[in-house]
């Protein structure tokens, strides 16, 4: 059986050495399980469905200058021609563009009365009866817009029927029957006669992302994005050509540069892509940081106990013995940190969690950190210990 109190004595006469050495490696577990914990929630938030094919929309602005030009007619137009090009599924002019991090929200109840009412945050687009087809969208219950539902207004006029996402529906209407009931943002009852499964809205990292409404309302006004969907082959010519073909049609605007609908998802998640690279970036340096400490330490343990290593080889120790005793040694001051680095662990997510809106961490990721550590250190320690396990026991004769 293993003598335990020479590894303790030895660790004892040296309080300064180990007592950095449990500090470094209770400042890594807390700092590395809870940037790891992080990195996952920002990949899995990254990594979530928008609900849309975003390699086959993308979107442009246009903005008509020419005060003569009949709005109305002229989205019309603009609409019926962009429908018409080869490898163009469909095509709609919208208020927004989903995923953009620019949108329009709103607060609805199930309820007419103000008064003690759940208002439901969400997503607003407006447009006309092809909105669905073109953002790829299918009616899981009810029945999609007809070119009857659709009004043309300029002012703040409301429409008679919404589609609203799944996740908007379970909230209005927990019972599941949300089809056929109206809901309120002012006085006016809005008719839910569909609903789509699942679309993101405007905004990637608000609360009600997943709750979003299309009302058929199309305001003729001299600013208008346009969504196009198109087959992924033919997206970059039709892309390369669409100012040309806009202005073909009426020369009185500016068509701005169209953007793929990926593009715009990529910048959306472009600071979440940037911590995980710096946490990542963080997380090796730490981990070298602490390997080198370990095997430093061990290397200056071993030179400086050279007539003490090579005592005990003289009165029968192996080298298996003292490679045991530093790894033993080793073990025991990252157990030590790591008791320490647990309890840090839990106090920074804490404050993660209060100050960053970050989740409670799971406590596997201080397991699986923990015995990454565990691993880390013997292997640092491994070839100091080995060094020190082929002392001679000659030299515990030799003067010092």
């Amino acid at each position: 059986m293993l003598n335990i109190s020479p590894i303790f004595n030895a660790m004892l006469r040296n309080k300064s050495s180990v007592i950095l050495m449990v500090l470094q490696v209770a400042l890594t577990l807390a700092i590395v399980s809870n940037a790891a914990y992080i990195i996952n929630e920002r990949l899995e938030l990254m990594q979530r469905n928008s609900g849309l094919d975003e390699s086959q929309l993308f979107s442009f602005n246009i903005f008509t200058f020419d005060k003569t030009v009949d709005i109305r007619q002229q989205l019309e137009l603009d609409e019926d021609m962009l429908r018409a090009i080869p490898g163009v599924n469909d095509a709609v002019a919208i208020n927004q563009v989903p995923l953009t991090g620019s949108g329009d929200s709103s607060g609805y109840r199930a309820q007419i009365a103000e008064s003690g009412a759940k208002i439901v945050e969400a997503g607003v687009f407006r447009a006309d009866a092809h909105v669905l087809k073109t953002l790829g969208l299918t009616v899981i219950e009810g029945r999609d817009f007809t070119q009857d539902d659709v009004i043309y207004a300029t002012g703040a006029s409301q429409p008679n029927t919404v589609i609203i996402t799944k996740a908007m529906a379970d909230q209005l209407f927990p019972d599941g029957h949300a089809i056929g009931k109206d809901i309120y943002q002012f006085q006016q009852p809005l008719r839910i006669i569909g609903i789509v499964k699942h679309m993101q809205g405007s905004w990637l990292d608000s609360s009600y992302v997943n709750n979003n409404i299309f009302l058929p309302v199309v305001h003729p006004r001299s600013f208008k994005r346009i969504l196009v969907n198109a087959d992924k082959t033919a997206m970059d010519k039709i892309m390369s050509n669409i100012s040309e073909r806009m202005l073909a049609l009426n020369k009185g605007r500016v068509v701005m540069e169209p953007i793929k609908l990926a593009e715009h998802l990529r910048d959306q998640y472009q600071s979440d892509n940037l911590m995980v690279n710096m946490l990542i970036i963080i997380i090796c340096i730490i981990l070298f940081i602490t390997a080198l400490g370990v095997a430093g330490m061990a290397i200056f343990n071993v030179n400086r106990r050279k007539r003490q290593i090579g005592t005990r080889r003289a009165l029968g120790a192996s080298q298996t013995n003292i490679i045991t005793h530093f790894m033993i040694e080793n073990f025991l001051m990252t157990t030590i940190g790591i008791i320490i680095g647990v309890v840090l662990s839990v106090f920074l997510n804490g404050y993660l969690m209060e100050y960053f809106s970050s989740s409670r961490i799971a406590i596997s990721y201080i397991i699986v950190t923990t015995i990454g550590l565990v691993l880390l250190g013997q292997l640092a320690v491994l070839f100091p210990a080995q060094s020190a396990a082929s002392i001679s026991p000659a030299i515990a004769t030799r003067s010092v």
